[in-house]
């Protein structure tokens, strides 16, 4: 959760004050995937990082719910969601 979140602020500080289209920041939210190795979500897949216009920048979402085990047959089911404003 910390690379995705940190990602996603990175690239909203990144384009700050710019002028910027969704397609540029999927794919610098991609690059830094790569980077950090994330794997967990497709920055790809419209439906792993969602970006909606919103006035005059963008929301940028990445919620999804990943599973740890825990002890014998229980596993841990956490759900995460981080929204970042490109302004």
């Amino acid at each position: 959760y910390m690379k995705i979140a940190r990602t996603l602020e990175q690239v909203a500080e990144e384009f700050k004050g710019d002028s910027v289209e969704a397609r540029n920041i999927r794919l610098a939210i991609e690059r830094r995937f790569d980077i950090e190795s994330v794997t967990v979500l497709n920055a790809r897949d419209a439906a792993d990082i969602k970006i909606e216009k919103d006035g005059e920048g963008y929301l940028v979402q990445a919620a999804y719910t990943d599973s740890a085990p825990f002890i014998s047959h229980i596993s841990l089911l956490v759900e995460f969601d981080k929204v970042v404003k490109v302004e």
